[in-house]
């Protein structure tokens, strides 16, 4: 989303790896976009995120057993041996799997 204001305190190397700010640092930069984005937010507001309805989740799992376990769960479609698909009009139900 263009309109947001982003801090990046550290960089991603690898999966247990990365270049980072000293504490101290990453607290004024990110103090710092915190002011920026509030004084940015009041001149030109974002509007609310809304997405339309109906919502979808569909998770894939690893074992077959746990995606078989899903299927006792109310909403619940078999989509192939790994995948349960939900669907719901309200965001919550999908949010809340």
């Amino acid at each position: 989303m263009p309109q947001i204001t982003t801090a990046a305190v550290k960089e991603g190397l690898g999966r247990g790896s990365a270049i980072s700010l000293s504490a101290q640092a990453a607290r004024q930069r990110i103090r710092a976009d915190i002011a920026a984005a509030v004084a940015k937010h009041r001149q030109d507001p974002i509007a609310p995120l809304v997405w339309p309805s109906p919502y979808e989740l569909e998770k894939r799992f690893f074992h077959t057993d746990t995606a078989d376990a899903e299927m006792n769960k109310a909403g619940a479609e078999r989509v192939d041996a790994q995948r349960v698909r939900f669907r719901s009009d309200n965001i919550l139900d999908i949010v809340y799997r």
